[in-house]
């Protein structure tokens, strides 16, 4: 079992932000191998839309030869979000290089190249302080005909099986917890979210909305919208 089994068996969405495409390649199939799910973009002005969009993690920032345009990434996440833990990746060793990237708002300044195992304990240590503070459970959930299994991240019945990202499984877990009960929008931000913002807000109702075409065919089970109070997981 490796660090990260011993923090979840979710598997962490992690955002690599890098403009050297070899690099990304590289880092991200090594991660992934080891149960992380990697998304990369080249674009770190692109950056903080991905984070407003799908809520990673964590997110890591590779400087290279744009250090100022990835501090001023930095800087943009940390006023939309003070929680998600940012790793800054930089072959600059200099005191005025690392004091500059504390001081935009990394959580942690990695001098590179670095092992990929020291590395994985780094986003092991992080994300297990960034863990949402109430665990939900990992067992099984029937939904109607199929099941949920948090642990593999699948929905699945006898004849099907569609694998979740990690918010959406515990978005759906959450729900499915609390079948035919309206769950409040404050706590699933909370929970799932570790965020009040508008933008989480935002963020929640497009994976709502996703939940809501995965159950489209689905007959007796649907995703419902409660006006001013959050959502339900409704079944027959």
């Amino acid at each position: 079992m490796n660090a990260l089994e011993t923090y979840t068996s979710l598997k962490p969405n992690i955002l690599l932000a890098t403009t050297d495409a070899s690099y990304a390649l590289l880092l991200s199939e090594n991660l992934e191998q080891r149960g992380f799910e990697v998304e990369h973009t080249s674009n770190m002005r692109l950056a903080i839309e991905r984070i407003r969009l799908h809520a990673f993690d964590l997110c890591m920032l590779q400087t290279g030869t744009m250090s100022a345009t990835a501090l001023q990434t930095l800087r943009e996440i940390r006023q939309y979000d003070e929680k998600i833990p940012v790793l800054l990746l930089s072959e600059k060793y200099e005191k005025e290089a690392i004091l500059d990237g504390y001081a935009a708002g990394c959580d942690e300044y990695v001098v590179t190249p670095v092992s990929v195992d020291i590395l994985e304990c780094k986003l092991y240590s992080w994300l297990r302080r960034a863990v949402v503070d109430v665990r939900l459970s990992l067992a099984k959930i029937s939904i109607g005909e199929f099941v949920l299994d948090p642990s593999r991240q699948t929905f699945s019945n006898a004849s099907m099986s569609r694998h979740l990202s990690a918010k959406q499984t515990l978005l759906l877990q959450l729900l499915a917890q609390n079948k035919n009960k309206v769950v409040e929008r404050e706590i699933i931000l909370r929970k799932v979210w570790r965020d009040d913002s508008v933008f989480a807000a935002r963020s929640l109702r497009v994976y709502i909305n996703k939940l809501k075409q995965m159950f489209a065919d689905i007959d007796g089970i649907e995703v419902l919208s409660v006006a001013r109070r959050g959502y339900m997981l409704a079944e027959e």
